[in-house]
Formats: structure tokens, sequence, C-alpha cells
């Protein structure tokens, strides 16, 4: 199942959104930039799409940079910066390139923060379309079956930064993503198969952000707005307190 739209458009608040209604991060070509202010040693989900079962989550471990690709409880693909990410302003980027457009095709996926590699990964075999029916795509926080093990026992695992507007383009495709109960934002960018030269530009953020996504069939000034869909998950979203 895939979404029928090209355009989305999300507050700051968005959290289990359907994952047939989210961008494929697990199965395309995409590049996601977040502007994020860290504190020492800093923790928490910066996005996470899918469950236990499966899915792909990037996150701060007590001041490491975690990226975890899960396929399908069968293999876990893991790149942890080797070093703690310095307090303070921080770029992070995260890049994933399909080998091929073939269903299963490997990825290889980089880590960067301010412009300097911190880790990678290659993930040997993605998924061919969605991790779960039941799942969902959260920022800011894993709600639901976690993604990572890692942090299980800290579920939720809300992150406890700040993140500020990242703008650029990758192709035409353009996706933002906020954080869960912050009013700025990170943004996604998700390309075609063929990688393209990747440029950043700044942006006056409104007084309410919004997340657009754009996969290039439409220009990205005609976005489709994506009011929110039902929530069949139970009343109990595992934050513990």
């Amino acid at each position: 199942i895939k979404s029928p739209y090209t355009s989305w458009q999300f507050d700051a608040t968005t959290t289990r959104m359907p994952e047939f209604t989210a961008p494929g991060i697990g199965h395309e070509n995409n590049t996601i930039t977040i502007d994020a202010e860290l504190a020492d040693n800093a923790s928490g989900v910066l996005y996470a799409l899918g469950g236990s079962g499966g899915g792909v989550t990037l996150f701060m471990d007590k001041g490491q940079l975690v990226y975890e690709y899960n396929m399908m409880i069968i293999e876990r693909y893991i790149a942890r910066s080797a070093n703690r990410i310095p307090a303070g302003k921080r770029r992070i980027e995260v890049t994933t390139t399909l080998a091929s457009a073939q269903p299963l095709s490997p990825a290889e996926v980089v880590l960067k923060v301010d412009g300097q590699e911190v880790a990678r990964t290659t993930v040997k075999k993605t998924v061919p379309g969605a991790f779960s029916a039941s799942e969902t795509f959260d920022v800011g926080v894993d709600f639901g079956a976690t993604v990572s093990l890692d942090y299980f026992d800290r579920r939720p695992f809300r992150f406890d930064g700040e993140i500020d507007l990242a703008d650029g383009g990758l192709d035409d495709d353009v996706a933002g993503f906020f954080p869960a109960q912050q009013t700025n934002a990170a943004r996604v960018h998700q390309r075609e198969r063929t990688p393209a030269p990747f440029g950043l530009g700044g942006d006056a953020v409104a007084r309410h952000a919004r997340l657009v996504v754009d996969d290039g069939n439409a220009p990205t000034g005609d976005a489709i707005e994506e009011r929110g869909l039902a929530d069949v998950w139970p009343a109990d979203d595992g934050d513990e307190r």
C-alpha cells in the first residue's frame, strides 16, 4: 500500500501517522536533515517509522547519534557515532542510497554531523514496501512497540533537545518532519533513485511550523494538505510517567 498523495503538511505535534500514509523512508532514497540544539549527553528519538516487528529510527543515546534499521526482526543494521556529539547547535544528516530499484535492494546509510561523517552502515536488504500494517510514524518520540530494543525500557524515549528549521532541496523532492511538542522543525528530503547535488537555503519559520513532503510529481509550491487520519491505537501510548 502506498499513499496516493504527492505532498503532505503537518503541524509540530504530528505522531501516530499510519505508515502507509507516510513517506517511504525505509525503502526509498532519501536525505534527512535536522538542525538541533543538543544538550550534554543528549538522548531521545529524533524520528521513528514502524515498530518492534520492523522499522527505522534515528535517536540520540547519551550523546551518541544512533541509526537503526530493523529488518523485520531478522536483521538489525546499526550505525552509531564513535564519539559523543558535542552540545550545541548541530546539523545532523542521514543519507540513504539504495543500490537499485529492485525489491529488497541493499542500501548504504551515512550519518553526518556538521558535514562530517560520524557513522555508516550497509543495510543488506531493505523492505520492499511497508514495515507493518499497524505501526506508525512518530517524530521526537517512538510510541507503540519501539523500533529499537536499545530504548525499550525508556519508551517512548522523548527527545530532550530542541530542533530548529533545516531547509533545503534535493531534486524537487522535499519533506519536512517536525518534533512532537515543539514549534520548530526538522526536514527530510526524499529523492529519486539517482542522487543529485544538494543545496541548503534559509527560510523564515512561521508561528506554527508545518511538515511538507513532496515526491517530485508535483511542483513544491503545489502542496496537498493532509489533515489527519483516524487513530486506531489503544489509549495507552506507553508514555509512562
